[in-house]
């Protein structure tokens, strides 16, 4: 009789176990295939200003990346300097515009949205990589995106700095 339920037991262990691992194995499968059916919006969709910053004339803030020479703005992340009450303004979407536009935009890119230059429009500051505050080009035409004045102050900030750069600053 012993022997009897050692065999049983020994068999409803193998069974149990394999249906948890079955199970969590099902569970990791549906999970990966709810990430890999996660609809973003188009690329495009990314790409353009919303209306009342087109609308208007005034100064904008927000994030923008520099790559292959050219700026790509974060358009989620942008708000009228005067309008002080914007929430995009405390939160600045750029955590989700990385990884949903440029990631999806320009293969090969880390997912460290800090490992290529970048920069930030704030108050009449333009906080941008080192490998670009001399850039005489490049800064006039972000003056020219964001509707700054020509007198704007350019400032080195570690935390808008590529890898190569923030070392470099931080000695």
């Amino acid at each position: 009789m012993n022997l009897w339920k050692f065999i049983k037991n020994i068999f409803y262990e193998t069974y149990v176990d394999n249906n948890i691992e079955n199970d969590i194995h099902d569970n990791i499968k549906l999970a990966e295939e709810k990430q890999a059916k996660k609809i973003l919006p188009p690329l495009e969709a990314y790409e353009m200003r919303r209306t009342e910053i087109q609308a208007n004339y005034g100064q904008i803030e927000g994030i923008f990346y520099i790559y292959n020479g050219n700026i790509i703005q974060d358009h989620y992340s942008e708000c009228l300097r005067r309008d002080k009450d914007n929430p995009l303004r405390a939160q600045m979407y750029h955590l989700k515009f990385y990884p949903n536009y440029m990631e999806r935009k320009f293969t090969g890119l880390s997912t460290n949205e800090k490992s290529i230059p970048r920069g930030r429009i704030a108050l009449d500051r333009i906080f941008i990589d080192a490998c670009y505050v001399n850039d005489l080009d490049m800064l006039n035409r972000v003056v020219k995106l964001y509707r700054l004045p020509e007198n704007t102050e350019v400032v080195v900030s570690k935390e808008y700095c590529c890898l190569a750069c923030r070392d470099i600053i931080a000695k």
